[in-house]
């Protein structure tokens, strides 16, 4: 087995990839960059990637949501940075905790959390 299927992400994500057909327009392939690329006219793209760090807080990585929602940001924007893009926006998906809803929502978006020192509000 290589060293890519040993884990589990990837285990995961190519599983995906198998499920659901890839478009003919998508640049490269599974596993070979860290955003995907969605065409949007002859001469611009457009770079997307989500990050929910699920899996880290399942283990206990992040306790605070605050903390949480900084790394989420922060993986995607260093994603998106990687493949040259520059960012527009930002897509948040969250998986809430059963419990206090409301107060770990506004602490996924407090200033150290996904809107950080630097976001625009």
């Amino acid at each position: 087995m290589r060293l890519i299927d040993a884990i589990y992400e990837n285990r995961l994500l190519s599983r995906w990839a198998a499920l659901l057909p890839r478009p003919a327009s998508a640049i490269g392939s599974i596993h070979e960059a860290d955003a995907e690329f969605v065409p949007l006219d002859e001469a611009r793209w457009l770079a997307v990637k989500v990050d929910t760090v699920a899996e880290e807080i399942a283990a206990g990585l992040y306790i605070d949501p605050a903390t949480a929602g900084r790394i989420a940001a922060i993986s995607v924007l260093s994603d998106l940075a990687a493949v040259g893009a520059e960012p527009i926006g930002l897509l948040l998906s969250v998986v809430l905790p059963r419990g206090d809803v409301e107060a770990v929502q506004s602490r996924v978006a407090a200033r150290r959390g996904i809107r950080g020192r630097h976001a625009r509000t």
